[in-house]
């Protein structure tokens, strides 16, 4: 997700992974924790990676929207007056274009620190603003609960108990297209894949990944659209490029609902 990754401690956190049944799962862990470095006890982080990247990309698009946050941040390099609209501007489109994305936007995040009391995220303002100087970085403290279960750390946001996922808006959205695309293909309201991919300035690569989720059973398009989908399913996951099975109960072992 991001080299910059830090805990409390500022100490680095690195991708891991684990086997359960048969069934990989990633996390993000403190590297002392790996590395068997002493620490005081009950500190150390080891957070469900697809938890971790999906609450910061909601922190990401938080941030984009704060224009007070922005604006300071401009303020305190000097940037003129003149240029906040464009950067605002750039900011909105940014936070647009965001839902559209399947894979982590990495390349907008500078550092990631997870403190007891919430996030501290700075992210990049991408190329292309009215500066003459490096992109402009904004950094805000998104406040969240954290709450330990066994080893790992759960991010507890909105009041919720943590029993309960948040719905995944750029996976319910992955969900829509895909069946909006196959009821135009199969209705002939478009004549074929490449006209899709034309129309609306995508790949027919990409189309091609979201039109099969058309496929998906309805009990898993429910538990998707009311967050109850496993915490590792993501929408680069679901529209990963391997055989989605036809049979339904083959389809929820494969993305992880058994």
């Amino acid at each position: 997700m991001c080299s910059a990754l830090v805990d409390d401690q500022g100490e680095r956190l690195v991708p891991h992974h684990a086997t359960k049944q048969g069934r990989r799962y990633r996390y993000y862990v403190s590297a002392a924790l790996l590395t068997g470095e002493e620490r005081p006890e009950g500190s150390g982080w080891r957070i469900p990676a697809a938890e971790l990247e999906r609450t910061v990309r909601r922190l990401i698009n938080l941030t984009l929207q704060d224009q007070t946050a922005i604006v300071h941040a401009a303020q305190e390099v000097g940037i003129g007056s003149t240029q906040l609209p464009g950067i605002l501007d750039q900011a909105k489109r940014l936070s647009i274009s965001l839902d559209d994305e399947i894979e982590f936007p990495k390349q907008m995040v500078d550092r990631i620190t997870l403190q007891p009391d919430g996030i501290i995220l700075t992210i990049r303002l991408a190329p292309g603003l009215p500066l003459d100087s490096n992109p402009l970085s904004v950094t805000r403290h998104h406040p969240i609960q954290m709450k330990r279960r066994g080893e790992e750390m759960r991010l507890v946001i909105d009041g919720s108990d943590g029993t309960n996922h948040a719905v995944d808006p750029v996976l319910l959205k992955a969900v829509a297209r895909g069946n909006r695309w196959f009821d135009e293909l199969v209705s002939g309201r478009v004549s074929s894949l490449d006209e899709l991919a034309q129309r609306d300035g995508l790949k027919p690569r990409y189309v091609s990944r979201l039109m099969r989720l058309a496929l998906l059973s309805p009990d898993i398009v429910a538990a998707i659209a009311t967050g109850r989908q496993p915490i590792e399913l993501t929408a680069d996951i679901l529209t990963y490029p391997a055989a989605m099975p036809i049979e339904r109960s083959a389809q929820k072992a494969h993305l992880g609902f058994v």
